[in-house]
């Protein structure tokens, strides 16, 4: 877990629900809710919490697992919203930082703050598709993963996403100082 946690605390951790695991180390343990918190991204904010309600919640894991191919478009447009929204809000900041005689905060630093929102949303969508793909008599069963369910439709376009924000990921982490 990426030094996250102590290894007697991963004895305790690891489970078939490992990726509930992951998923509070990623938003709590890397500091990304406090990163939401201080930049007051409410989008962001917003992502997290509704991901923290899914993970614990049967119920809505399972309203997720079914969503259409519309219902997956909707969130995958909120990313593509989001990106705007943070350009929109780097410029304005960097206006007032500098009418304020303050240095601008560099594009990688507010780029590394808004990064992972899209990688959150994401991971809303797919998350409850880890369990139900395994059992036959769960739930949801792998037999209803067909031409119909919004996740087959669209996987296309989320490795589309997924592969971008990867790939900016890595750009970002390739130009730090060593």
């Amino acid at each position: 877990m990426e030094g996250f946690y102590k290894s007697n605390e991963l004895k305790d951790l690891i489970t078939h629900e490992s990726p509930i695991v992951a998923l509070k180390a990623l938003f709590h343990k890397t500091g990304v809710m406090n990163l939401a918190n201080e930049f007051a991204d409410p989008t962001m904010i917003t992502q997290i919490k509704t991901v923290e309600a899914a993970i614990g919640n049967d119920v809505v894991q399972l309203e997720i697992a079914k969503f259409n191919q519309s219902q997956i478009r909707g969130y995958l447009s909120e990313i593509k919203q989001y990106q705007k929204m943070a350009d929109s809000i780097e410029k304005n900041l960097n206006d007032a930082l500098i009418k304020s005689g303050f240095k601008p905060i560099t594009h990688a630093d507010f780029k590394r703050a808004t990064l992972l929102t899209p990688l959150i949303i994401v991971s809303m969508i797919t998350f409850p598709h880890w369990v139900y793909t395994r059992y036959p008599d769960g739930k949801m069963t792998p037999r209803e993963y067909t031409r119909n369910l919004g996740i087959i439709q669209d996987m296309g376009k989320i490795v589309n996403v997924l592969e971008r924000e990867i790939t900016s990921i890595i750009d970002i982490h390739t130009k730090l100082p060593k």
